[in-house]
């Protein structure tokens, strides 16, 4: 049978009114967090590319492919400091 991997609290107490030192295991994270970073990083880029390109093309009427050229991206940010 496995392992016990941590102590529950009810544990803990019993062991530390007894006298005895027991240090409760750290469990290891799933997903590291430089890699949860990482995630997060490329999931706000695609979300807001998708958002941008529903956007341009679905409320602003224009064409899916004329998103992704350097133009739209001049417009916007001319929308955007209002020249």
């Amino acid at each position: 049978m496995a392992e016990k991997l941590a102590l529950t609290r009810e544990e803990f107490k019993k062991l530390k009114e007894a006298g005895e030192t027991a240090k409760p295991v750290q469990q290891k994270q799933a997903i590291p967090i430089y890699l949860r970073f990482v995630i997060l990083f490329v999931l706000i880029i695609v979300f807001a590319s998708a958002g941008a390109l529903v956007g341009y093309s679905g409320i602003g009427h224009g064409k899916p492919s004329e998103f992704l050229k350097g133009s739209a991206f001049s417009h916007i940010y001319d929308l955007v400091e209002k020249k």
